[in-house]
């Protein structure tokens, strides 16, 4: 059992490694091109990438699969709503999909990993790290994007909230803190900026 814990550290950091890397390329995209990406989302995918790449742990891949299905969420439903640059719509498709598959890498790297863990009366703290990135995520976010600091700020709970019923912590109050925080900014945020372009569209 400890030889399969090992080879399944080392799948992961060999995963974290080329998900960090794929980030921070995807980061320095909205620079190069800012006419075709938010310059905001390359800053959130590069300090993504470069904690990917410093960690390497199985809880990035629950982070990064959360933020891509996001991103692709926006994508999709923005190009529905103004229904230009319908090739965002097939982007988006495609970020969602390739988020499953971080999902999918978090679940099956884990599955040893978590039994072992389990025997020995210890389930970890990813689920507690996870949501204390997404809490601060969605602080940093909640003035300039609110909707991604209300969905952010609502992952983090539900992370949190995992974390406190499997092993309570203080990453897991602390990041159930920071989401509920940038929760309630981005909520107050979002009905701000609602009631402007509302207030704009009736002059």
């Amino acid at each position: 059992m400890i030889q399969k814990t090992k080879e399944a550290k080392i799948d992961i950091k060999n995963e974290g490694m080329w998900w960090g890397i794929g980030l921070i390329i995807a980061g320095i995209i909205p620079f190069v091109f800012p006419e075709l990406l938010d310059v905001y989302v390359g800053v959130i995918a590069l300090i993504l990438g470069i904690i990917t790449l410093i960690f390497r742990q199985r809880w990035n891949l629950a982070v990064i699969g959360a933020f891509i299905i996001l991103l692709g969420a926006l994508n999709i439903i923005i190009t529905l709503i103004d229904q230009v640059q319908w090739g965002f719509l097939f982007f988006g498709i495609l970020q969602i999909f390739i988020g499953l598959g971080a999902l999918n890498q978090y679940h099956q790297l884990g599955k040893e990993k978590t039994s072992v863990k389990k025997k020995r009366g210890n389930i970890g703290n990813g689920f507690g790290i996870a949501s204390l990135i997404l809490g601060i995520l969605s602080i940093l976010t909640s003035i300039l994007v609110p909707l991604i600091a209300v969905i952010t700020g609502i992952l983090g709970i539900i992370f949190s909230v995992k974390q406190k019923n499997e092993s309570p912590n203080g990453l897991a109050t602390a990041g159930l803190v920071t989401s509920i925080i940038g929760l309630v900014i981005g909520f107050i945020a979002g009905i701000i900026v609602t009631a402007i372009l509302l207030s704009e569209l009736y002059v």
